[in-house]
């Protein structure tokens, strides 16, 4: 059975200044200490955070 997309990762695909915002951002953060080693990982790492928050809920008050 295929695994799907996470919600914010088709939410991603849909809106380009949103995802150029964010692989412009994987970019940047390539050779930093503590991160993966490639653009396409760390924007996976990025979207997995963000469906993270996004799943857990309004913040506390």
């Amino acid at each position: 059975m295929a695994q799907s997309k996470p919600a914010v990762e088709n939410l991603f695909q849909n809106e380009i200044y949103l995802e150029a915002i964010l692989r412009q951002q994987a970019q940047q953060m390539v050779g930093r200490p503590g991160w993966p080693d490639t653009v396409a990982a760390i924007y996976q790492c990025l979207l997995n955070q963000i469906e993270a928050d996004v799943s857990a809920g309004p913040c506390p008050r």
